[in-house]
């Protein structure tokens, strides 16, 4: 995991939070929103590895049989 860049809700902490982000946090919090919005109005939030350019699977979809499910299921316990 990434450290820690900001800290919320820390008004019921016990003792004092520490002080993180401010401004640059902020910063960094917008700039993810703005990306956020502008791949879905552009739509290029559905370009990916998984899919080509018409939005078909790269590879063939499988489904294992039940059989095959419920036994994976008792050998992981």
């Amino acid at each position: 995991f990434p450290p820690v860049q900001m800290d919320i809700n820390t008004a019921g902490a016990l003792g004092q939070p520490p002080r993180r982000g401010g401004a640059a946090a902020m910063l960094k919090f917008g700039a993810m929103v703005l990306r956020l919005a502008t791949g879905r109005f552009t739509g290029s939030y559905r370009r990916g590895p998984f899919f080509d350019a018409r939005g078909e699977p790269v590879a063939a979809v499988q489904v294992p049989p039940l059989v095959e499910v419920q036994a994976a299921r008792q050998a992981a316990g």
